[in-house]
């Protein structure tokens, strides 16, 4: 789960699940790239803050509301229009879908394969890292995004502790929710 690959998926799910949630959105944004530049992503984000929304909110709007005004040029409204879209069509399946087939969804939407392969080895990995969160995703279909989510969280949680320290480990009552 400390793979950039995995994180990357694991933001899109996030921000699936709570499109309030702007820290993971500003991870999306532009990975894999698609034209939605530095200059582009600030100029987005001070027009989200003007129309009150987050990030986002303001992108679904943007590739929903065909009367929304907004100063992006053709090539810039293009990637944020396609991005909006697709993320509209994410948010509508999350309560239809399985998580692995809302994930199948993202990678194939997002060509998230090819921008991993890039005909080394390593690419391969990285691919291989994904096809295991997919494997993780796709044992219960009948477990919500929430909880999958939630599953992810305490398993990344437990893979940072340091067993070496000389310490007392504590354990919310929240972590271990799950674990009994």
């Amino acid at each position: 789960y400390q793979r950039r690959e995995v994180k990357d998926e694991i933001a899109y799910l996030r921000v699936v699940h709570n499109p309030l949630e702007s820290v993971r959105f500003n991870r999306v944004i532009n990975v894999p790239t698609r034209g939605i530049g530095q200059q582009t992503q600030a100029q987005f984000a001070a027009w989200a803050a003007a129309q009150g929304l987050q990030p986002a909110e303001a992108l679904v709007k943007l590739a929903t509301d065909p009367d929304a005004q907004h100063p992006f040029n053709g090539r810039a409204y293009n990637a944020l229009y396609t991005f909006g879209t697709a993320l509209s069509a994410w948010l509508a399946m999350r309560e239809r879908v399985s998580v692995g087939e809302l994930l199948d969804a993202i990678l194939e939407q997002t060509n998230y394969r090819a921008y991993l392969e890039d005909g080394t080895e390593e690419g391969e990995e990285r691919w291989a890292n994904i096809m295991e969160l997919r494997g993780v995703a796709g044992l219960d279909d009948a477990l919500s995004l929430s909880d999958f989510l939630q599953q992810v969280a305490l398993v990344a949680e437990t893979d940072n502790l340091d067993n070496s320290a000389q310490a007392i480990t504590l354990l919310t009552l929240h972590a271990a929710k799950g674990l009994e």
